[in-house]
């Protein structure tokens, strides 16, 4: 008998190609963008890219505790062992094939959910032309990766009853540790699923509880196994015992403090970048406590402190995580890298002119999430894994990990429309009661526009606009330090000015600018950029700092010295101002 012309393999074939094609693409125009490599002390891509390149000179492990999940570090830095310079590409090249494979197990385990055909293909397409999906295959980030393992676990887990084999149950324990080495969420996932596996256990198969909780306690066991070297490492670092990092401690207090908004937010005096924020965070802690910190104190430190605000502010507490429960389904998105904005920018994203983006994943995974049939520990995960990010803050990289999951449970939530569609009498008109007539369709009818609601309530945002220009110049001005590209510089300016206009009160920007014009040759500019800078934030060490090197440039001795002074009052850890400062003032005086 000849295969349907769209059977299930078939689609899987058309979702594939899809997938694969639309990040190539990407890929190919990311790749001839300077925004391609990260730069020097910028966000996490360059963090991850520093860490590779360590472990690729045989540096795998760090000399303290871990400060980051390993797990993607090492893959990382086994791709530049194999690929040299080309390891970026590479990597891509990878998440592509990641992520067509996670398009693939999204139909494939829809089906196995009971989806209908068509229902299971949308929701893998959805995931597919996904912007913020394909973004992210294409960086050094180990977000595509860590959607792939959830989704995978939540598929082998679907097929687990009590008489499972035990080696099936061990080596999904051992997987599961590894995840845990690059998605911190994995813990609480693998603990929940053990519970609700050993529940369901004794409630419905009582004669088989002893032998099938012992296999539970096995899957935990193997579970710990790849984390125990983690751990063993951290305790001979430190003499304290750390799990897999110490920086959890930290961000578990963003996400939990009076001023948290459910978004990654900058204390006070705390530098933006990854780097310098977390030294930032360190010098809090050390002025606190009257000495350095270990990382395990560290985390400490500021664990307790989001502990105390929880335990004394019960009812905020509550408030806030009702805000991070409505910005994880809200459509908005909060890419905290800014990295697809900034393609956006340049030119280089995808432009998807009536495509609602998460939006239309977060109506369905939503209302799939409710009502969904059959798939009940694959909404366990995904309920899990949203939990996970909740307890912590929402940005969009983060919910990436969730995604797959929400498209397989809204397709398997779809059932209910498919049967009316499927019937012989259906009709436009008596859709809806077509629908209504089961009790799972009338659920589904109720919590599709609750999803609406929840997806597109307004919510009051930032503009970020000014920031992603920041960024875009910054990252041009380090590429055209790096390369010699005057061209890059050139187009720094150009978006620092773009920037000045949205936002003039910004004195970053101004620097910016007097950094670009500066180094184009236009010191006039470059001057009046940097007084700007000055006039709205007399405090920016910086701006004194470029003033004097300009002031000795044109043989201003005496007004270098006089602004590299109030540099490093400024700063006093300004170690280049000082450097230069005593340099300038031995010099002899300049006929």
């Amino acid at each position: 008998m000849p295969p349907r012309p769209f059977d299930d393999r078939r689609l899987v074939l058309i979702l594939a190609a899809i997938a694969f094609a639309l990040r190539i693409i990407f890929l190919v125009r990311f790749a001839a963008s300077p925004l391609f490599v990260p730069v020097s002390g910028g966000n996490d891509c360059w963090l991850y890219y520093s860490i590779a390149q360590r472990c690729a000179e045989g540096h795998w492990l760090p000399d303290g505790v871990f400060q980051y999940m390993p797990l993607y570090a090492w893959l990382l830095g086994a791709i530049v062992c194999v690929a040299g310079t080309k390891a970026l590409l590479f990597a891509a090249w990878l998440g592509a094939l990641v992520d067509t494979a996670t398009v693939a197990l999204i139909f494939k385990l829809a089906r196995r959910c009971g989806a209908p055909r068509w229902a299971a293909f949308g929701g893998a397409l959805l995931f597919a032309t996904y912007p913020l999906a394909i973004t992210y295959s294409a960086l050094n980030m180990p977000n595509t990766l860590n959607a792939f393992f959830v989704l995978a676990l939540a598929n082998i887990f679907h097929g687990f009853t009590s008489r499972t084999p035990l080696w099936k149950w061990i080596a999904t324990g051992i997987f599961a540790g590894v995840v845990c080495l690059s998605f911190a969420g994995m813990l609480l996932i693998s603990i929940v699923v053990a519970v609700a596996f050993i529940i369901a256990f004794l409630v419905r198969c009582p004669r088989f509880s002893v032998s099938a909780i012992a296999k539970v306690f096995a899957f935990i066991a193997a579970a710990a196994l790849p984390i125990a070297p983690i751990s063993l490492h951290n305790f001979r670092a430190e003499g304290k015992f750390v799990l897999i990092t110490a920086h959890g401690g930290f961000n578990f207090w963003l996400g939990n403090d009076e001023k948290a908004t459910g978004y990654p937010w900058l204390p006070d005096g705390f530098r933006g970048d990854r780097g310098n924020l977390l030294a930032d965070a360190q010098d809090e802690v050390a002025r606190a406590v009257g000495h350095k910190p270990a990382a395990a104190e560290f985390s400490k430190y500021w664990n307790d402190r989001a502990k105390k605000f929880i335990r004394e502010n019960p009812g905020r507490e509550a408030a806030l995580i009702a805000k991070k429960f409505l910005k994880f389904w809200n459509a908005a998105e909060y890419d905290d890298l800014r990295m697809l904005p900034m393609l956006r920018l340049t030119g280089t994203a995808f432009t998807w002119p009536v495509w609602p983006g998460f939006g239309i994943i977060s109506v369905f995974g939503f209302a799939g999430l409710l009502t969904a049939r059959r798939c009940g520990v694959v909404r366990l995960i995904a309920a899990t894994s949203m939990i996970s990010i909740v307890m912590f803050f929402i940005t969009s990289r983060y919910r990436l990990t969730v995604v797959p999951l929400l498209c397989v449970v809204g397709a398997v939530g779809l059932r209910p429309v498919f049967i009316a569609i499927a019937d012989r009498k259906f009709q436009i008109s008596n859709l809806i009661s077509q629908i209504s007539t089961s009790r799972r369709g009338l659920a589904w009818l109720c919590a599709v526009p609750l999803g609406f609601i929840v997806a597109f309530w307004p919510i009051a945002g930032t503009d970020f606009r000014a920031l992603d220009c920041y960024n875009t110049a910054t990252h041009l001005l380090e590429k055209a330090t790096q390369t010699g590209d005057g061209a890059l510089v050139e187009d720094a300016l150009g978006y620092a000015i773009k920037g000045i206009r949205i936002d003039p009160a910004s004195p970053d920007l101004h620097f910016l600018a007097g950094n670009a014009s500066f180094g184009m040759g236009k010191t006039n500019e470059a001057r009046a950029a940097f007084q700007n800078a000055i006039k709205l934030n007399p405090k920016h060490a910086q701006a004194w700092f470029n003033l004097a090197v300009m002031d000795a440039l044109g043989g201003n001795k005496s007004a270098a010295i006089s602004n590299a002074t109030r540099a490093v009052q400024l700063d006093p850890g300004f170690d280049q101002a000082k450097d230069f400062l005593k340099r300038i003032q031995n010099e002899p005086a300049t006929r």
